[in-house]
């Protein structure tokens, strides 16, 4: 985004775009047979998502989920709807208001400089080129997020939390079409809340031995979507896109870094292999073959 762009930023997107995202968002679930409609507080986030560019990372993973070897159609489809939940936390908290909720996507939004990652939330939100950057700052402090202490990437993961808590509040409203909570139930919420758990994030109600296979695939798969595309959260990783192998390769530079158990390491390692095999994937993820 250029410096004007982001001063406007989360901004109020013309009806049209609105329409536009919405049907996309409307479209993408139908075609995994489900009536997001039904749930409109759901469905407003996921438009957020898509304004925001989030919900196209998740369009990207059902492609490679559509090619990754040995899935039954069902497992796919599980897959599937755990990928374009995954990052509702994006837009804030369940119980957040709506000018909170912009706070919170706009730290999610912002363009950060490379490789701020490791260093202390504020001194990284003082570098932020916005009119309501004080707002954010104070917003955080507020909800007693220790600014001066926590890595900005520790900062940034705390979105799993807000996932997981949406998702859940959903499942336990008396309010929601019974049918759409078949298909929106708790073994998606553990699939969609396991995309950081090789960075040390466990949210509430898992353990880093009880995390469901589908947990282990969708983390996987996002990172290789984000490792082969150029530019994606560059405040964070301070790199070009990767090829397919060094792709591979770095996944399973990270897995053997991770904390977790050696079985569990195990388990992460046999997704990467699977993945592995699939030679086509790179064009999927960045949109071109590119060289290592």
């Amino acid at each position: 985004m250029t410096e004007r762009e982001i001063e406007k930023w989360p901004k109020e997107p013309w009806p049209e775009e609105y329409k536009a995202n919405r049907e996309e968002v409307v479209r993408e679930f139908k075609d995994l047979g489900i009536e997001i409609e039904t749930a409109p507080e759901l469905l407003e986030r996921l438009i957020e998502l898509k304004e925001d560019g989030h919900f196209d990372d998740a369009s990207r993973m059902a492609k490679i989920i559509d090619k990754y070897p040995g899935l039954s159609e069902e497992e796919k489809r599980k897959l599937k709807i755990a990928a374009l939940l995954h990052d509702l936390g994006k837009t804030g908290d369940a119980d957040e208001t709506k000018e909170n909720r912009r706070l919170t996507r706009l730290i999610y939004t912002y363009n950060f400089p490379k490789g701020m990652g490791k260093e202390k939330a504020r001194d990284v939100l003082n570098l932020m080129v916005h009119p309501d950057k004080d707002k954010v700052i104070e917003y955080l402090i507020k909800k007693n997020i220790d600014i001066d202490n926590r890595p900005m990437e520790d900062l940034w993961r705390d979105h799993v939390d807000y996932t997981n808590n949406i998702i859940s509040k959903f499942l336990e409203s008396k309010n929601v079409n019974k049918n759409l909570k078949k298909e929106i139930n708790d073994e998606i919420r553990k699939i969609a809340v396991s995309h950081h758990i090789l960075d040390g994030k466990i949210p509430a109600g898992l353990t880093a031995s009880r995390i469901p296979v589908g947990g282990k695939r969708l983390e996987i798969i996002d990172k290789y979507q984000i490792l082969t595309l150029v530019d994606k959260y560059q405040a964070f990783i301070d790199r070009s896109a990767f090829s397919h192998e060094k792709a591979i390769s770095k996944l399973e530079e990270v897995v053997a870094k991770s904390s977790l158990l050696e079985e569990v390491k195990k388990e992460y390692v046999e997704v990467i292999r699977n993945l592995a095999t699939v030679k086509e994937l790179e064009k999927i993820a960045g949109g071109k073959a590119r060289a290592a």
